[in-house]
């Protein structure tokens, strides 16, 4: 019986096959043809030369790879895309992409890298105009990458350990690679005042949004989280919200090597997200009626309701896009007349808020979901400088 073939090279009839064999540093999937005199003799020399590259790399020496070919190796095959927060993985991403790949620091092995080196690298930086965020993003991701390098003995020390920044105080150690907290603090910028609260408010009068604002001010949620909010999240008495998820438009990394952008909720970075919160008395018969509202759109277009859908969406149901927020959000405040300020102040609102009304800081910390409550003091010590001074005032009886 002939043996099937399925192709001609030289002269010869071959079986061919031609699979994925995996990523190649820094490019595409890898695709490689296997010729056999037969399927089952193809496949067989596959299997030998994938089994033969597994122990090329099981006894390769990482410690001297380049940082770009040992932080890509580490993005894509330890950390994997597919098993991390997108959000992150896609920051990580683009840090190493921009600022690591083609720079003069992914030419370095690792032990080669020191705190001097580092801090030249970053001074440079800032010197061709980046912002000093952008390098404390860098740091991060190389801190991060740096303590896989010392679990795994290629180096004894992190560089990236204390270092101070370009125009900023010094560093503390990085021990929790997804606490990203300081937009929490929008140092400088005041919260928003009872009289512009009152001018948002009527400016959203009738508006499908109006509900989300509230909801936003009254709880300090993020807005990842507020917009990944499902109807299983609401308490049957519409008196608490559970935080589960946060929404984000996030790059999409597919087996070929290309991307796409998508609006996905996934799960919170940190333990200290997901938690439950309080609804004010005075925002629960607006809550009910927005959720009422909101089943009679997903009626309209025809989607079946069920547990599970979002409860604030555009008017076609679908996700709010975080972006289109914003502009409606700038628009809203040039139309009532208030100072621009991102929609995180509204956040920085509720915990002024909190604080003039004399709750805990603990309680704030918890209701915000911060990891560490040295963010939540921070906000307090920045924007409550009459209690402050009220305190020291207890002390003047020693004076007199």
């Amino acid at each position: 019986m002939a043996e099937k073939t399925n192709c001609v090279k030289n002269g010869i009839k071959y079986y061919r096959i031609t699979p994925d064999i995996g990523k190649k540093l820094g490019g595409p999937s890898w695709r490689k043809d296997f010729y056999g005199k037969n399927k089952k003799d193809a496949e067989a020399q596959r299997d030998a030369f994938i089994e033969e590259e597994k122990k090329k790399r099981l006894t390769a020496s990482y410690s001297d790879l380049p940082i770009k070919d040992l932080m890509y190796i580490w993005l894509f095959e330890v950390r994997l895309p597919s098993d991390n927060a997108p959000a992150t993985f896609t920051m990580y991403e683009g840090r190493y992409r921009n600022y690591i790949k083609d720079s003069e620091i992914g030419l370095l092995k690792p032990h080669e890298v020191t705190r001097m080196g580092l801090q030249r690298f970053y001074n440079r930086l800032i010197d061709a105009g980046k912002t000093a965020g952008i390098v404390k993003g860098l740091n991060k991701l190389l801190s991060v990458f740096f303590n896989y390098c010392i679990e795994n003995e290629f180096i004894s020390k992190n560089p990236c350990w204390r270092l101070k920044l370009p125009g900023q105080q010094e560093m503390v150690d990085v021990e929790c690679e997804e606490d990203d907290e300081d937009d929490d603090l929008l140092p400088g910028l005041p919260p928003l005042e009872k009289s512009e609260i009152d001018l948002i408010k009527a400016g959203l009068k009738d508006d499908d949004r109006e509900v989300l604002f509230l909801v936003a001010l009254a709880t300090g949620i993020r807005q990842g989280e507020e917009l990944a909010l499902t109807f299983r999240d609401i308490s049957s008495d519409y008196a608490q919200v559970k935080i589960t998820k946060t929404l984000s438009n996030t790059k999409v990394f597919n087996k070929d090597g290309t991307h796409e952008y998508k609006m996905l909720a996934k799960p919170p970075k940190t333990k200290s997200s997901r938690r439950v919160v309080t609804i004010p008395d005075g925002l629960i018969a607006p809550l009910k009626q927005h959720v009422v509202k909101q089943k009679e759109l997903y009626t309209r277009i025809g989607t079946a309701w069920n547990e599970k859908l979002p409860i604030f969406t555009t008017v076609n149901g679908t996700y709010i896009d975080r972006r289109n927020l914003l502009r409606s959000w700038v628009r809203l405040l040039k139309r009532v007349n208030v100072p621009y300020r991102k929609w995180h102040i509204i956040r920085k609102t509720c915990a002024t808020k909190l604080f003039e009304a004399g709750v805990p800081i603990k309680t704030v910390q918890t209701m915000l979901g911060h990891a560490s409550i040295a963010v939540t003091e921070k906000i307090y010590i920045e924007v409550m400088p009459e209690q402050k001074q009220k305190a020291a005032n207890e002390l003047n009886y020693l004076f007199n």
